[in-house]
């Protein structure tokens, strides 16, 4: 067990007690918050996109009305998650993901050359 009232900015810790200390970190203070721009930068999508999913994300809040929102960072995943196996994320050139069938999947058909 790690004392955190014992460390330091120069003490050195091996890799195994440094994850430790991120472990902790991260239990103790339960779910991990995230701004809309932070959302934005780990799993994509613009912040503006993220403050219009806001209000669709379990356990997402603003302190006052028309402030910036607080995300779960979890929550998002499977929102995003969510929203991909419904086929109802846009690509980035706005277009719908397809949904591909067929044989082919995707993949261009081969070509049929005459013989002459």
């Amino acid at each position: 067990m790690i004392n955190y009232d014992e460390i330091k900015d120069n003490n050195v810790y091996t890799g195994r007690e440094v994850k430790q200390i991120i472990r902790d970190a991260f239990d103790a203070d339960g779910a991990v918050m995230v701004s809309t721009v932070d959302a934005s930068k780990i799993l994509g999508h613009s912040p503006d996109w993220w403050r219009r999913a806001a209000p669709e994300i379990p356990g997402a809040f603003q302190e006052a009305d028309g402030g910036p929102w607080t995300l779960p960072l979890g929550a998002c995943r499977e929102h995003v998650l969510r929203l991909s196996k419904a086929g109802k994320l846009r690509r980035r050139d706005g277009e719908r993901a397809k949904r591909l069938r067929g044989p082919w999947k995707g993949r261009p058909a081969p070509q049929i050359v005459a013989v002459p």
